[in-house]
């Protein structure tokens, strides 16, 4: 598989002629690694359409019993055996187009639905009030706040200490804007640039309060996160 944007992939991609061993690699448009699907473009679709498949299969699971099971047994299913997935690796994949983002926001509400056992067209947002859930974009935030934190503090690997300065860091000088916790975001030079982590990365964690970036337990900091940021969207 070769990844790149579209207008340098072209068609030449789908040509290739690679041997080991005197053996031609097999070319395929997905790849399933560490539990993410990967796809040429970085589109991200092979990815949402494994996972609804799978979200949609348990959810219809736990529908045909739902009638037998109490409402906080239903919520332990769906907390246990659907709500993993779409959090896992959702800190690569959630910069997919929206139009991914909102087919997997249907099969959340579905679950919240599924759990309180009240109408499909129930409002979603009543839905996730009642349940105390965070929307789906509110959950990928909150999951690249919290990797930003922690790249931030330097509890991550060495790989990615060097994807992101601290503004202190940049300037000999004391200036307001040195002091507020802030990381340096290289300029992006077009839409796939854009995407990247650590360009994503970088503005939400400049758009948050500095009570909140120089909060120096990661526990304290989820706290108030979820106090400060989501409850106030």
């Amino acid at each position: 598989m070769v990844f790149g944007p579209r207008k340098k992939m072209g068609g030449t991609s789908n040509n290739l002629n690679i041997k080991v061993n005197d053996e031609k690699l097999e070319q395929v448009d997905s790849l399933k690694y560490l539990g993410i699907w990967f796809d040429p473009l970085l589109t991200w679709e092979s990815h949402i359409t494994k996972i609804s498949a799978k979200i949609s299969q348990r959810l219809g699971i736990i529908r045909r019993i739902r009638s037998a099971l109490p409402q906080k047994t239903a919520n332990m299913l769906v907390t246990s055996m659907v709500l993993p997935i779409f959090d896992y690796g959702d800190i690569i994949w959630s910069n997919c187009t929206q139009k991914f983002l909102s087919k997997l926001q249907i099969l959340q509400n579905r679950a919240g639905r599924i759990i309180l056992n009240c109408h499909p067209h129930t409002p979603s947002a009543k839905v996730r009030q009642t349940l105390e859930w965070y929307s789906l974009i509110e959950r990928h935030n909150f999951h690249i706040c919290s990797m930003m934190y922690k790249c931030y503090h330097g509890t991550v690997p060495p790989y990615m200490l060097h994807c992101f300065t601290p503004v202190s860091n940049i300037h000999n000088y004391n200036t307001r804007f040195s002091k507020t916790n802030n990381v340096y975001i290289k300029p992006a030079q077009n839409n796939y640039a854009l995407r990247k982590f650590v360009n994503r990365g970088g503005k939400l964690w400049n758009s948050l309060p500095i009570t909140i970036k120089q909060t120096t337990n990661f526990q304290n900091f989820k706290k108030i996160y979820r106090d400060s940021v989501i409850h106030d969207c």
